[in-house]
């Protein structure tokens, strides 16, 4: 994309970004990304756009020290009525709160996440909200609590066996002190993280 084409259009060039994240070519859009940001400084839905996409490839490289704060301020920016992009970015605000044990920043984090996805219909982002915010109750030492969220999950949606599967391995990794090993689909590679009387290795 030329630069006066960015310059110009830089709801065309946030959409770009995105676009050479999702086809895997993050270090290609941070390039795009650093003169973007200053141009989108007066256009909140467009600077949260960016600063997300900021978030996600910090993500990605499991970097949760730079993610926090950028997805804090995307959050911050982004309107009530991008609730797709709110949800996804609430979860992966919430997993890298819970990653580094501050479960009283994490749980007001996913619920908050689970009211978005809900809004959106974003079955995936809700069930993994209300995985992760079980998991945090549990931390916390709120079993009851954590158990009744579950309870409902599974009764809501335990005819839907990808659902079912994804609230069942959150049950079976409880965190009581044991090692835990969730699914790849959650870690992506071997690290681990350690909160309040439980530690979790992946």
């Amino acid at each position: 994309m030329p630069p006066t084409e960015l310059r110009r259009q830089p709801a065309l060039a946030v959409n770009y970004i995105w676009a050479l994240i999702l086809t895997g070519e993050p270090e290609k859009a941070e390039t795009y990304l650093e003169p973007v940001i200053p141009l989108v400084q007066d256009a909140p839905a467009l600077k949260g756009q960016a600063l997300y996409a900021q978030a996600f490839i910090s993500r990605s490289r499991y970097d949760v020290v730079s993610t926090i704060p950028l997805a804090r301020e995307a959050l911050a920016c982004l309107p009530p009525e991008q609730a797709t992009a709110r949800s996804r970015l609430a979860v992966d605000l919430g997993i890298s709160l819970w990653t580094t044990g501050r479960m009283d920043e994490t749980i007001p984090v996913l619920i908050e996440a689970r009211r978005a996805s809900e809004e959106a219909a974003n079955n995936y982002a809700r069930l993994t909200a209300i995985g992760f915010l079980a998991l945090a109750y549990g931390v916390k030492g709120q079993l009851r609590r954590a158990a009744e969220l579950l309870q409902q999950a599974l009764a809501t949606d335990g005819a839907n066996l990808t659902s079912a599967w994804r609230i069942a391995s959150m049950v079976c990794c409880w965190p009581s002190g044991m090692t835990w090993r969730p699914p790849r689909s959650i870690c992506g590679r071997r690290n681990s993280w350690r909160a309040p009387s439980a530690t979790w290795t992946c």
